[in-house]
């Protein structure tokens, strides 16, 4: 059997309503190992996985990493490859903090990792990126999505994450079971006006000194007022085809009465 592995690194979860505790425990229930990296939170977040993270024995949790490695977003895939290097298995599935994966997925990553699909390297998974509120998400049909919903995550050992961490290498992938690999992406629907600050603050140094902040979420800044649909249209997105992961249910239900 194919050993799997697990790994995401975090900054300021706290300040970012980050559902980082719910991502973990299901890349902790799912996978033989997981790290976990820590990038010079200042808001408590350290602290808060230190005690959270003693009830997980297969998770190695460290607070040594460099946010300032890069000057833009090429920092993301550095800190992503920092967490892969740390994985001794077979296979691993790299997961963003604003994330977690589906528990009815768990026996097809597991299969499909002990016996890949036609010798591939890496497989693509499907995901939700949910938007407007947590029961709906970006339309699969929209042309010109934020980001992706078949994003590169699951890789074999010595393959790493890419450009802005949003995949692994793309060589030698698989995308034909992207319906059964289901990942919730939370990032879109933080609390109410942190969804604006988290956007500001990314837009700020993702392109390092060419970067410029969105003039609508500036204008939302100022106003003090979380729109969405400013951003993308209402009819563009759906609602969610399946229920929330077990793990994070009780997260999502806090955001619905924000």
């Amino acid at each position: 059997m194919a050993t799997l592995g697990g790994s995401l690194f975090v900054r300021n979860a706290i300040k970012y309503d980050y559902c980082v505790k719910e991502a973990i425990a299901s890349l902790a229930d799912l996978c033989d190992e997981v790290f976990i990296l820590d990038c010079q939170s200042d808001d408590g977040t350290a602290e808060m996985l230190t005690e959270y993270l003693t009830q997980f024995p297969n998770v190695k949790y460290q607070t040594n990493g460099d946010w300032n490695c890069k000057p833009d977003y090429h920092k993301l895939a550095e800190l992503a490859n920092a967490c892969i290097a740390q994985l001794k298995t077979d296979w691993h599935f790299m997961l963003q903090a604003d994330e977690v994966i589906h528990e009815s997925s768990f026996d097809a990553i597991r299969r499909l990792t002990a016996i890949p699909p036609q010798g591939k390297k890496t497989i693509a998974v499907r995901r939700l990126n949910l938007f407007g509120d947590v029961d709906h998400h970006i339309s699969l049909k929209l042309s010109h999505k934020p980001c992706s919903d078949q994003p590169v995550r699951i890789g074999s050992r010595g393959i790493l994450s890419t450009g802005d961490a949003e995949s692994l290498e793309w060589a030698n992938t698989d995308r034909t079971r992207l319906d059964e690999i289901i990942v919730y992406h939370y990032g879109y629907v933080r609390k109410d006006l942190i969804n604006i600050e988290k956007a500001v603050d990314m837009q700020s140094w993702f392109f390092g000194s060419k970067g410029q902040v969105d003039g609508r979420l500036l204008e939302m800044q100022k106003t003090g007022k979380w729109e969405p649909y400013k951003l993308i249209a209402q009819e563009w997105v759906t609602p969610i085809p399946m229920s929330h992961p077990k793990y994070a249910v009780e997260w999502a239900n806090e955001r619905r009465t924000v």
